[in-house]
């Protein structure tokens, strides 16, 4: 079967379709959170919780800086992998760390969680933006 035949060429071909940026920024995520997790269960300096966050935020738009999918397209990409990245600490801590941690009351949580997206909303929008901007440099 020759490379003509198939569908996707190479992993630049996958990234370009829009349908599949969903699983890689869950996965992308998904990954994050598992470091997160490992960095909490290793120490508990919080200036380093800021090492995975970077590597989710900046890895995730270098890797999808060369495709052809709209930049609102990569925003919401990022946000929801940086929330599947936080969400995954948030319930280590809550089920793993600190059972007493759910008996909060819903509206903690949610204020909690809330926080979470207006810092992925700030972030990723201000990676958009310079992405966006700089697009020539990023290249």
């Amino acid at each position: 079967m020759s490379f003509k035949n198939r569908k996707y060429q190479g992993f630049a071909e996958w990234l370009d379709e829009p349908k599949n940026l969903p699983f890689l920024s869950l996965i992308w995520g998904f990954t994050i959170g598992v470091l997160l997790i490992l960095k909490y269960s290793l120490t508990t300096n919080g200036a380093l919780t800021l090492i995975p966050y970077a590597i989710l935020v900046i890895g995730f738009f270098w890797l999808i800086k060369k495709t052809k999918i709209n930049y609102f397209h990569r925003f919401l990409a990022g946000l929801a992998s940086y929330m599947v990245a936080s969400l995954v600490l948030y319930l280590y801590i809550a089920f793993v760390i600190n059972p007493k941690y759910l008996t909060s009351p819903i509206w903690v949580h949610s204020v909690r969680i809330g926080m979470m997206l207006v810092t992925a909303v700030i972030i990723n929008g201000l990676m958009s933006y310079l992405q966006y901007r700089f697009k020539a440099k990023l290249s």
